[in-house]
């Protein structure tokens, strides 16, 4: 070890001969050399294992690296086709659907003004069936002319004289025009 080699130095006493001098020269060489070769031996370190591992890491975070790279390359494409194209066709289609839904706002308001109106009519078909309500046999009867003979005479029978019907004239009601709403046709 060292500490026995730095022992060894300093227990080394010159020596009057110049060949024990060289000796020891040498020896101390030979051992300074296997020190040195065992320090070597000591700090060497086999890596090779653990540097495979490593660089197996390293390229398959390399590979999703790139792979992330590629889909963040694809979005921003993308995005910029949905701004460049997409949005302005969306832009259209909001303004025509807005015109759309104008017109069926309109359609409605004259669906009302129509159900409105047949409503009105209805209740005056009501009203003048009320008013004129024949049965319907009578009114067969009354389509049909009776021979002379089979009349009453005025004054004679019952005594009630006849009132004579009451000749209302029509008048249709006032409804819409659809013209109005949709518009003249072509």
């Amino acid at each position: 070890t060292m500490a026995e080699a730095l022992d060894e130095e300093n227990s080394l006493q010159p020596v009057d001969s110049s060949d024990d001098s060289h000796i020891e020269d040498d020896a101390l060489v030979v051992d300074a050399n296997t020190l040195s070769r065992d320090f070597a031996a000591l700090f060497r370190i086999d890596t090779s294992q653990k540097t495979s591992g490593i660089e197996g890491s390293i390229e398959d975070m390399m590979a999703r690296l790139d792979e992330y790279y590629q889909l963040v390359e694809r979005i921003h494409s993308e995005s910029a086709v949905a701004f460049d194209t997409s949005l302005p066709e969306l832009q259209t289609k909001c303004d025509e659907l807005s015109a759309l839904f104008r017109s069926i706002d309109q359609l409605e308001a004259f669906v009302a003004i129509v159900r409105e109106n047949v409503n009105q009519l209805e209740e005056k078909v009501t009203a003048a069936d009320k008013e004129l309500s024949v049965n319907p046999i009578k009114r067969v009867f009354q389509r049909v002319e009776l021979p002379s003979f089979l009349k009453r005479r005025a004054g004679f029978g019952s005594g009630v004289a006849k009132q004579p019907a009451v000749d209302k004239k029509w008048q249709p009601p006032e409804i819409f025009h659809t013209d109005d709403y949709l518009g003249k046709p072509p």
